[in-house]
């Protein structure tokens, strides 16, 4: 009698100690949303603290107003984008300043293990007129969950 309750209450405890292992089991779901800054031609980990992605800036396009100029109109700024995961590869086109009149993107979306994000081109520096001419671009950009 002894034997089969020593068996049952060991049984009990071993299963009470794979409900516990079970719930802390780390969940595969990770934020990818943050404000980047990457320059072109270069490559960034995303999110920066993971190797789960990458993000590379990869060309632009800049034909935006220069500083202390007047011009008919204000321009606009375009970054094309990787975002390469293991599961897949995308190219992210974004646009900023007068973006409509070129019908371009001011955001985009994309998709990583069934989560939705949207991606935003927030800044491209140097502003024309501005800086060195030899100074690489750097694009901001900021990634939201939807």
């Amino acid at each position: 009698m002894k034997t089969t309750k020593n068996i049952l209450l060991g049984i009990v405890v071993i299963l009470t100690f794979l409900l516990f292992f079970q719930a802390c089991e780390k969940s595969n779901t990770v934020d990818f949303s943050g404000k980047y800054v990457i320059k072109v031609g270069e490559t960034k980990n995303v999110p920066q603290n993971a190797n789960l992605a990458t993000l590379t800036f990869q060309e632009f396009n800049d034909s935006r107003c220069p500083a202390n100029v007047q011009c008919v109109w204000e321009g606009a700024a375009q970054g094309k984008f990787k975002l390469k995961t293991d599961q897949s590869e995308q190219i992210i086109e974004l646009c900023l300043g007068g973006c409509n009149v070129i019908a371009k993107n001011t955001n985009q979306e994309f998709n990583v293990n069934g989560v939705i994000y949207t991606v935003k081109l927030i800044e491209l520096t140097p502003y024309p007129g501005t800086g060195n001419a030899n100074e690489k671009a750097e694009a901001t950009i900021l990634v939201q969950k939807k």
